[in-house]
């Protein structure tokens, strides 16, 4: 599964067109999200093009927008014509608001969406120190993160990069209750952009894939659980 990317994101990783080929290279081993910016008029068009060339779902979304602004409502409104999910990046600058993301939740009963990044996993815990993207030491019980995942069936949350791999492993007795109470919730990705699956060209040496990993393996007793996170959950999503 690859995401694509538009405007300053096309810095870091490959835009919608590189996506497309690659997925119409390889249709049976890539699968792909499409992007586009909410602010430009011609965005739904844009995300139309690559979903008649074979996009699974929007994203990821990483727009210095409000979460609930009428931009991203137009986004939620295709999601919810043509069927897919979306990814949301949320946490800085993009998809503002998340204390008021239940309202979005609520007014798309039928779209899934995909919560992702510092924002999103700071919030799994009820104390959230404002500018800490990755905050470190225990948990507080009755974060936004953990209580919108338990009242909207809708909504999943994405465990990839930094910020999931730093919520699995800060406070390891609650994510453990945490993995274990939301396990038809939860998708496990990589997000990282080590060489070798090793660590290789990153300052840290460290994949953060490989410790995702290990740390779900940790944290999941029940193989039927741990199937559905690392494979399960992602697959009904994209109705493989």
């Amino acid at each position: 599964m690859i995401r694509a990317a538009v405007g300053w994101l096309l810095e870091v990783i490959h835009g919608n067109e590189e996506s497309a080929q690659l997925h119409g290279q390889r249709p049976a081993e890539y699968l792909f999200f499409a992007s586009a910016d909410p602010v430009d008029g011609d965005a739904t068009a844009t995300l139309r093009r690559f979903f008649a060339r074979g996009a699974s779902g929007i994203g990821e979304m990483k727009f210095n927008v409000a979460i609930d602004s009428p931009e991203m409502h137009r986004i939620y409104q295709l999601a919810g014509e043509l069927k897919v999910p979306v990814l949301l990046h949320i946490g800085g600058l993009y998809n503002t608001g998340i204390e008021r993301f239940a309202s979005v939740l609520r007014a798309y009963p039928k779209v899934n969406f995909i919560g992702h990044a510092t924002g999103w996993w700071a919030n799994v815990s009820g104390q959230v120190e404002a500018g800490v993207g990755y905050p470190t030491g225990p948990v507080k019980p009755g974060g936004l993160t953990d209580r919108l995942l338990a009242e909207f069936p809708n909504l999943y949350g994405d465990l990839s990069a930094k910020s999931g791999l730093g919520a699995l492993t800060r406070d390891e007795v609650f994510a453990g209750e945490f993995v274990d109470r939301h396990a038809r919730k939860l998708i496990w990705g990589s997000d990282c952009p080590c060489l070798d699956g090793r660590g290789a060209g990153l300052e840290s040496k460290a994949c953060i894939t490989e410790q995702s990993l290990a740390a779900l393996r940790r944290l999941v007793r029940d193989p039927a659980k741990l199937r559905r996170i690392l494979y399960d959950n992602g697959a009904e999503l994209l109705r493989l």
